[in-house]
């Protein structure tokens, strides 16, 4: 008879415009959670802008929101969390620019390391600001803060600047042809890193099959050219000062050759000659 009444009551009730339950299974959160409690949030970086102290400009980014529930696998080799930039920047205006870099194969966008969470103690990446050093040149540049992760990668805004001129003294390349040719290859070393970012590099070479051919003691970019894949399909890529090899795949009783770079404003820059003779 008294349940009867209260769904009575309860119809009485809709028909004014209010509601009416026998039980309420809903808790209600807390207002003001415990602030030592981690808020599990979307992953969430963005772009700031450049900071300049003196001639040295600093990509500015930061990681906003970080979702405490991801893990990374320290047993996984390819899971893993790091934060960096994408960027794409030029010195003329004739040179291929991506306004909208992201992380894949197009030779225009580098990716620069910042660091990565899979060793922080809390077991968490740290939010807060990110930043780092631009080591080359340009007239216009594009980039933007990005989360990679093992599944997704979390892209922050796109920032652009253009209209900038470049330093009066910009530092030059410096590369060395190694002396010796080893398992069919040539190695050559960037030893200096410049500020004009490289677009190519290889060997020129001027060789010998028999003794009434004709050679070359200081080839160039004209002659033959052997061009190193130091890509290789890798993401965000670019070049910088390490060591390169390449095979040759042509047989020679006599072989001149030197490591060349062609860089961003299409100048190229040469390395040392070194001479083999069988």
């Amino acid at each position: 008879m008294l349940k009867h009444s209260v769904k009575v009551f309860c119809i009485l009730l809709a028909l004014l415009g209010s509601s009416c339950s026998l039980q309420d299974h809903t808790i209600p959160e807390p207002e003001n959670p415990d602030p030592g409690t981690p808020v599990t949030n979307e992953f969430k970086v963005s772009t700031t802008g450049v900071k300049q102290e003196g001639d040295k400009l600093y990509l500015q980014g930061n990681v906003d929101q970080v979702d405490f529930t991801h893990q990374i696998d320290p047993n996984d080799d390819g899971d893993i969390g790091i934060v960096g930039f994408l960027v794409s920047s030029r010195v003329t205006n004739d040179t291929p620019i991506n306004p909208d870099p992201r992380y894949d194969t197009d030779p225009s966008v580098r990716f620069y390391f910042l660091k990565d969470f899979v060793d922080y103690p809390s077991g968490y990446l740290e939010i807060g600001p990110v930043s780092i050093l631009e080591p080359f040149a340009f007239t216009e540049i594009y980039f933007r803060t990005v989360l990679i992760l093992k599944d997704k990668v979390i892209y922050g805004n796109v920032f652009h600047q253009s209209g900038l001129s470049l330093p009066a003294n910009i530092t030059p390349w410096k590369l060395t042809t190694n002396s010796y040719v080893a398992d069919g290859s040539l190695h050559l070393s960037l030893t200096e890193q410049g500020q004009i970012p490289g677009q190519e590099v290889g060997f020129v070479v001027s060789y010998k099959e028999k003794d009434s051919d004709k050679i070359k003691d200081t080839p160039t970019i004209l002659d033959k050219r052997i061009v190193i894949d130091w890509r290789n399909g890798s993401k965000g890529s670019y070049l910088k000062k390490s060591g390169y090899l390449q095979k040759i795949n042509f047989n020679y009783t006599e072989l001149y050759f030197r490591s060349y770079l062609i860089l961003q404003d299409g100048s190229i820059v040469y390395g040392n000659v070194v001479h083999v003779k069988k």
